[in-house]
């Protein structure tokens, strides 16, 4: 009998999680983020750009600027 109630005890446990999406939305952009983190990496890399050389500094100021 403690067997049997250990599996009900298990699936109810799994069915609660399976039916619980109040946290997916999050986990699939969290996803979604680093793919494109990774893709963006990825194009850099294959057209030979070093991340040191980018302009990030000054693409910042440049952004600052535009915004002010």
């Amino acid at each position: 009998m403690a067997q049997y109630l250990n599996r009900r005890g298990f699936w109810r446990l799994a069915t609660r999680f399976w039916a619980d999406s109040r946290a997916a939305v999050g986990v699939e952009y969290g996803l979604l983020a680093a793919l494109v983190a990774l893709t963006i990496l990825g194009s850099l890399k294959t057209l030979g750009v070093s991340l040191t050389n980018l302009p990030l500094p000054s693409l910042v100021a440049a952004f600052q600027g535009a915004l002010s």
